[in-house]
């Protein structure tokens, strides 16, 4: 799925074999330990802070360190938000160099949004799973956000809707 674009697939058969084979993250082939999954992602984001460039003054992380982390964590491994905090807190120490604020961009009404964005992605109405699912990684972001960000702002997009979610960052940044 991750290796294709619609049906096309962005790679050769012999390379796309073997991103299946070692994909790691999203319903892997080949399970790794919990350890090797956290060092993958720790290893990631070190190498993110030695090549921080000082002049841009903003980066953003568009999932990667709660949603797809969580995502991978909870359905792969079961952990539990102790766990899932742990591995976040882990990410934000590698930032050695940069560190400001998360703005954790959430909904009200999970089922709704889930619905609206699997309308808008042409994908089938989610069941009753998916939606406890996609409920329980709230609670989740939660717990993790509370327990091992210093620093966040939640930014409710059922509220303000998302056209003035960007003018809300910027204003908070500024302040």
């Amino acid at each position: 799925m991750g290796y294709f674009d619609g049906d096309t697939p962005l790679f050769s058969g012999s390379l796309l074999g073997e991103l299946r084979d070692m994909k790691f993250c999203y319903h892997p082939t080949h399970l790794v330990s919990l350890d090797d999954y956290s060092g993958a992602y720790q290893a990631v984001w070190e190498n993110f802070d030695k090549l921080v460039d000082g002049s841009v003054e903003y980066y953003i992380f568009d999932g990667s360190l709660l949603h797809h982390p969580l995502n991978d964590m909870i359905r792969n491994y079961s952990v539990s938000m102790e766990q899932a905090a742990v591995h976040v807190e882990m990410l934000l120490k590698c930032l050695k160099k940069t560190f400001a604020s998360v703005f954790y961009l959430f909904a009200e009404d999970v089922a709704g949004q889930l619905l609206l964005a699997r309308q808008n992605r042409w994908q089938a109405s989610p069941d009753n799973t998916a939606v406890s699912f996609w409920k329980k990684r709230r609670k989740y972001d939660d717990y993790v956000l509370n327990r091992s960000v210093p620093t966040y702002h939640m930014m409710n997009v059922s509220q303000w809707g998302y056209e003035i979610i960007f003018e809300k960052v910027i204003s908070t940044i500024q302040e």
